[in-house]
């Protein structure tokens, strides 16, 4: 007899829809099981608790946010580079999956019920991505570009504008800016 193979990602997308939708509270591995097509022992043989569910949907969120990062070229300006990451950014949200996914890492971030490892690795890869935006910024100071502005002001702004363009184009409230137009207001070069 032939064993089925089992693809996790169905198994993950099918429980990150309903972590969204229902939170983690309301959300159950059986009802997971149900609708991604598998039975709940399969289900339950990879993720034994729900909270194991729970993390490593949110894992494969972060890495998958975190992953833009490896879209960047090397010998592209930084501020090709800065563009190049919002665009990337821009280009996942505006799918189902990216919408829900950085919707579930916000709810990790601020919830004081998200399990500890979860909210550990969600906070350490947010990071990662917070250096490497400081890193290009500090390369598009050298090259002339926010002169006397602070680095880690700079990220945190670059940030803050990228998140609430997101949450304004997931809400539908309002339509995110053009990634050039976020860039030359934060980064303006020497005239």
């Amino acid at each position: 007899m032939k064993k089925a193979t089992v693809d996790i990602n169905i198994i993950l997308d099918t429980a990150l829809d309903m972590i969204v939708h229902n939170g983690l509270g309301g959300t159950r591995i059986d009802a997971v099981a149900r609708k991604s097509g598998y039975g709940y022992g399969t289900v339950y043989y990879y993720f034994p608790k729900k909270e194991d569910l729970y993390q490593m949907v949110a894992q494969r969120a972060m890495d998958h946010y975190a992953g833009i990062s490896n879209t960047l070229e090397p010998q592209d300006t930084p501020y090709d580079q800065l563009s190049k990451y919002l665009k990337e950014f821009f280009r996942t949200l505006n799918t189902k999956k990216g919408a829900q996914e950085l919707l579930l890492l916000y709810d990790v971030l601020i919830s004081d019920t998200a399990p500890g490892s979860t909210h550990l690795y969600v906070k350490n890869r947010f990071g990662d991505i917070r250096r490497t935006i400081f890193s290009i910024l500090e390369e598009a100071k050298l090259d002339g570009y926010a002169p006397g502005r602070d680095t880690g002001e700079l990220t945190d702004h670059f940030i803050a504008l990228m998140i609430g363009s997101a949450f304004l184009r997931i809400s539908k409230a309002g339509t995110a800016p053009d990634p050039e137009s976020v860039l030359s207001d934060l980064v303006k070069p020497i005239e």
